[in-house]
């Protein structure tokens, strides 16, 4: 018997119990002492208001596989949830009312907290006491600026950057290879996940978008790893690994708690796929990356058969080999039998896999990830397998901050969000002038719409006039409040895997591997990524396309038909040495291809012809004059990539061998796992 139906008989006997004793107080209550009346009077009382709770309980959609324990906490947390919206949506609203009188008093709120502090102290808090001081007197940072002081941190150190111990050392992925570390507060932890998640609900409700039920659970696709520890032992890791407590975990997840663990992204794919498709009435599934549910959806195209058949039989295949013998048996505790539920799984997928969502799934009314920048082109390509449903951000955040809430939710996936004005204090550099050594910033007040900017954030723990490196697009406004479209980072250049890999990197990579070959230079190269790719040159419904990876269109700066443009064999020798070189000079790329997240680099060289016209395409197409053009190094619009396929350096060995090259690569998932 299931939690849910345990509470339906729960229901029925309060139900009975309110009946016989209105009856005994209509019928006989004349005949009781007045206490005792009362106290019929209040079991009355008792027995309609459990009858009524637990009524409401049971008419909800619930996952069939949690505990009674588990189905009480899940069903008061929504509600606290609930009464929290109102109160933190309400600050919100204040907050936009007057956009910059919240940004003043947050920021010289932050500058009383930290002016004792050795920063503090370093560049004189003490002395400011308006917004224009601070800005005239504090100048703009980089990480660089931080680093001595998050060293001391990070020893254990208190009062360097804020007084109180850091809760974590959130590590982020790195744009040049080096991941960077920050100081991450108690505070900001409670903005996230009391703030932040009662204010997103909220705007998307008013959006007319629907939250999961109050006893649905969530398939969460997050793969944390191990946890480390700086020397001072704080905790060192993503932000979102923190974010909650594996009691929380228990509550909202459909996975266990070791399936979040496991690191190998095929293999944690698979258990996260096993145990959302058992449940019927999953609410939801969330992702940090709109990729990561587009790599979700294709693995179980490529794997439904095994999946279908450990339902079947309630236990995880032996072919799921990257699976030690002990986290199998562990995980097939919280398995058994579903003959029926694999019935009608392997129903569905027969059928195909449009809208394959809604089908195994009927009740889930979003998913959950984030869509704009470089994940916007998944958007269009988890169409086939999402229908209509909304693929949703919660809201803008790194580990430097929360910057912003979404608030409109286009179908493109390109989110808009309305500045957090009472959380961050912020100041924006025209697009313009981000390259030059000590730009002027604007305030909130002061942006326009329609123009792009970088952002400069002061946060609650202990950066001042950081330069994030995000370039976002002023869209309108929230009363007095910037709404924003994000755009791009400054020097990113590939990102599928959220991972970073720098324009230094790649460029460095290249010419690290060109040095090998002594008659051949890098004249240009632009990058794409596999989507786009794929879809240009008519793979979207190749299952060998399953693994992402990125491709470098080369022009050498040596003849067209130079051995290695046109011999496969040397082709191919380059291919895996800039793969080696790439992983050298970028720290996350390597993790990404270490875990089967990237699959290995697609060189393809072109004509001389080939950047000549695009750069002829670009001033066509754009307002730019010759002189302001700068060809961009990300290829971001399907007819860019076509243009470039169309002067593909034709390979001597036939085309056809050089697609036999595939088959040494992994077609898929499935393959890795």
């Amino acid at each position: 018997m299931t939690a849910q139906q345990k509470f339906k008989v729960f229901c029925i006997t309060c139900s009975i119990l309110a009946l016989v004793q209105l009856v005994l107080l209509i019928s006989r209550g004349h005949t009781y002492s007045h206490n005792l009346q009362v106290y019929l009077g209040l079991g009355i009382g008792m027995s309609i208001c459990g009858s009524l709770l637990t009524f409401n309980m049971c008419i909800q959609y619930c996952s069939p596989f949690i505990s009674i324990q588990i189905f009480i906490l899940k069903y008061a947390f929504y509600w606290m949830l609930w009464l929290m919206k109102r109160k933190h949506f309400n600050a919100f609203q204040k907050s936009n009312e007057d956009c910059t009188k919240a940004q003043t008093e947050f920021l010289l709120r932050t500058i009383r907290t930290h002016k004792d502090t050795e920063y503090g102290k370093d560049f004189n808090l003490k002395d400011i006491t308006t917004v224009e001081d601070f800005i005239k007197t504090h100048p703009l940072t980089t990480y660089n600026h931080y680093r001595s002081y998050i060293k001391r941190v990070a020893k254990g150190e208190q009062g360097i950057m804020f007084h109180q111990k850091p809760s974590v050392l959130g590590k982020t992925s790195g744009t040049t290879g080096l991941a960077k570390v920050f100081p991450v507060t108690e505070e900001y932890m409670k903005a996230i996940t009391r703030k932040g998640n009662a204010i997103t609900s909220t705007l998307r409700n008013r959006a007319g978008i629907p939250d999961p039920g109050p006893l649905q659970m969530t398939c969460s696709l997050l793969a944390h790893g191990a946890i480390g520890f700086s020397e001072g032992g704080t905790p060192v890791g993503s932000v979102t690994r923190f974010m909650m407590s594996d009691a929380m975990r228990e509550i909202l997840f459909c996975t266990p708690s070791l399936g979040s663990s496991i690191v190998h992204e095929p293999t944690s794919m698979y258990i996260h796929a096993l145990f959302a498709l058992r449940d019927e009435d999953l609410g939801s599934i969330w992702a940090p990356f709109a990729s990561s549910l587009f790599i979700f959806f294709r693995f179980l195209e490529v794997s439904w058969n095994m999946l279908v058949q450990d339902i079947r039989n309630g236990s995880i295949s032996d072919k799921l080999k990257a699976l030690s013998s002990r986290d199998r048996e562990e995980l097939n505790r919280f398995l058994y039998p579903m003959p029926m539920r694999a019935y009608e799984i392997e129903r569905q997928f027969r059928k195909g896999f449009d809208n394959i969502v809604r089908r195994l799934w009927p009740r889930m009314p979003v998913l959950y990830g984030v869509t704009s920048g470089s994940m916007q082109p998944f958007v269009s390509r988890l169409k086939k397998y999402c229908g209509d449903l909304k693929i949703l951000s919660g809201f803008y955040i790194s580990t430097e901050g929360l910057i912003g809430y979404a608030c409109e939710f286009p179908d493109d996936g390109q989110t808009k969000y309305v500045c957090a004005a009472s959380g961050i204090f912020c100041e924006f550099i025209p697009a313009a002038y981000c390259d030059d050594e000590n730009p002027g910033t604007l305030l909130m007040d002061e942006v326009r719409v329609g123009e792009s900017y970088e952002l400069v954030i002061t946060n609650t723990d202990g950066l001042y006039r950081y330069r994030m490196g995000d370039v976002v697009l002023i869209t309108g406004f929230f009363n007095t409040t910037p709404i924003f479209q994000f755009q791009y980072r400054n020097g990113e250049l590939l990102s599928l895997c959220a991972e970073k890999t720098s324009e230094i990197a790649v460029t460095k990579a290249l010419n690290e591997t060109a040095e090998k070959w002594d008659d051949v230079g890098i004249a240009h190269y632009v990058c794409a990524e596999s989507p786009l790719y794929d879809e240009a040159r008519g793979a979207n419904d190749d299952l060998s396309t399953d693994i992402l990876y990125y491709v470098i269109f080369v022009e050498l700066s040596a003849a067209k038909d130079t051995k290695l443009a046109s011999d496969i064999t040397e082709h191919m020798k380059f291919e895996a040495e800039f793969d080696a070189n790439l992983k050298t000079f970028s720290e996350s790329y390597d993790r990404c291809r270490e875990k089967s997240k990237l699959g290995p680099p697609r060189v393809i060289f072109l004509d001389q012809y080939a950047f000549s016209n695009f750069r002829g395409l670009l001033l066509e197409t754009s307002s730019a004059s010759a002189a302001q053009l700068k060809i961009p190094k990300k290829l971001r619009k399907l007819k860019w990539v076509q243009l470039f396929l169309n002067h593909k350096i034709k390979i001597t060995v036939a085309d056809d061998n050089h697609n036999d090259e595939e088959k040494d690569r992994p077609k898929s998932n499935e393959d890795l796992v």
